[in-house]
């Protein structure tokens, strides 16, 4: 896990740190907006139909509460 990775999982809570899991990124809906852990120089993301199912180490903005969503794209932005 690199630098960032560890940061951003430490401004989460204990229940949104047990939602981020290695998960399909097929269960994400159009449109919504995630940060992937094993890529985080990619910043947020859209999840779109067409990605396909693909596994990854995500943040969901909906799976976090809408301050600790502002405070990862806060830190993304100023890493």
């Amino acid at each position: 896990m690199s630098t960032i990775d560890s940061e951003l999982l430490e401004l989460l809570s204990d229940e949104e740190a047990a939602r981020v899991t290695p998960a399909e990124t097929s269960w994400l809906s159009e449109g919504d907006e995630y940060v992937d852990l094993d890529a985080v120089d990619h910043g947020v993301l859209r999840a779109r139909a067409t990605s396909g199912r693909r596994r990854h180490r995500i943040l969901a903005r909906r799976a976090l509460r809408e301050e600790t969503w502002d405070r990862v794209v806060e830190r993304l932005h100023h890493g």
